[in-house]
């Protein structure tokens, strides 16, 4: 079981390696500033949020034979209706 913050997610083909090659981006990573000396804090400067679709793509990647985003319960924390902090469970 994961819980994160999310980003918005690009999607669409981009080059890889030579230009005539191409490949579809599966998610992206953001970069952002973390404090580690408050308590919701890492334990570095620096976190990187994934989009939705890209933490989905990841935990199959890696292995995970189901992903399931879990839906929020309808009095849950405000980041959580839009999509902007999910929570997705992952089983081999």
């Amino acid at each position: 079981m994961i819980e994160t913050q999310t980003v918005l997610n690009l999607s669409g083909i981009i080059d890889f390696g030579h230009y005539t090659h191409t490949t579809r981006l599966q998610g992206v990573f953001g970069i952002v500033d973390d404090v580690p000396e408050h308590p919701e804090g890492g334990i570095t400067n620096i976190a990187l949020l994934p989009s939705k679709e890209g933490l989905i793509y990841l935990l199959k990647a890696i292995g995970f034979d189901t992903v399931v985003q879990i839906p929020p319960p309808a009095d849950a924390y405000e980041q959580f209706p839009p999509e902007k902090r999910i929570m997705v469970a992952g089983a081999v």
